[in-house]
């Protein structure tokens, strides 16, 4: 089916007065009605079903999906919420259920459903609370000659790469930062650290943060950065609930790799692998997503 994302699925006419939205990998989209049950174009495929999810939800949703998981969110359409459910398969399958508003209407009064996270045992506390509005530092509380010793420092060099976190975390990073060819960089100061984004490609980027992604400044600043900018930059996100290597998180989280801590000595060789195994990985997506408008 010719849709961009799954609120055009939902809004579709042919889906008006429909109760539920079935779609699953390699069949056609199912639309129970009055009763029955009936087919809709051809079979998806995942690099399909994965970028209508992409371009239908925030990128904080899109990071609580992995394989395995049951995952309950809500789909925003036009200032309302429908509830979803998507299911990951082990065998890297999608089942995403969509319930709709009797007769296709969405009344002012129909209830939200919130988002919530994976089932107990499944979840990842960094992975499943809702993002908070970064708040960036007022004007009156920015340093002036600060920000500009760090800017020059963090910008310096020809083959920069940025190291974000604690001074232990990303200890480590350094040596593999000069391993890469490049020159570890590092500042303290958040307000540096994200004007330097606004102007500097680093190759690349190491992202520890002390807490929720989807809460990090940095994070955000990357997730809503140009995409022309933000193609040039490899993003590595490091944390203890990753997965070291999986392609589809990284996609979720729009990061080219996640690493768990524990595999931070082989991170050299992990990003020489993953590297192109990632952009094998998102070539369909991304044609997916271009054809759609949303790239």
């Amino acid at each position: 089916m010719a849709m961009k994302d799954l609120q055009s699925l939902v809004k579709h006419p042919s889906v008006q007065g429909g109760e539920m939205l079935l779609l699953v990998s390699g069949q056609p989209v199912i639309l129970s009605k009055d009763g029955a049950q009936k087919p809709m174009g051809g079979a998806v495929n995942n690099q399909q079903l994965m970028a209508w999810l992409k371009a239908s939800l925030p990128v904080d949703v899109m990071g609580q999906f992995q394989w395995g998981r049951d995952v309950q969110v809500s789909l925003p359409v036009d200032g309302h919420s429908l509830p979803m459910r998507v299911v990951l398969g082990r065998d890297k399958s999608f089942r995403i259920e969509i319930r709709l508003i009797a007769g296709g209407d969405n009344p002012a009064g129909a209830p939200t459903v919130p988002i919530a996270g994976p089932p107990p045992g499944l979840a990842d506390p960094a992975l499943t609370v809702p993002v908070e509005k970064m708040r960036p530092p007022a004007e009156d509380d920015v340093d002036e000659a600060r920000l500009e010793a760090e800017l020059a420092v963090l910008s310096d060099g020809d083959q920069p790469a940025l190291l974000v976190g604690s001074a232990e975390r990303i200890a480590p990073l350094r040596e593999v930062a000069g391993q890469l060819g490049c020159e570890a960089k590092h500042s303290a100061y958040l307000p540096a650290v994200l004007e330097s984004l606004k102007y500097t490609v680093y190759p690349f980027v190491f992202l520890v943060p002390e807490g929720p992604p989807s809460q990090d400044p940095v994070y955000q600043a990357l997730a809503a950065m140009n995409m022309e900018l933000r193609r040039r930059q490899y993003v590595v996100l490091l944390g203890d609930g990753f997965k070291t290597g999986d392609a589809f998180h990284a996609f979720c989280l729009s990061v080219n790799l996640v690493v768990n801590h524990a595999d931070v000595g082989e991170l050299v060789s992990l990003i020489e692998t993953h590297h192109q195994r990632y952009q094998k990985f998102v070539a369909p997506l991304h044609r997916a997503l271009q054809d759609a408008g949303k790239f």
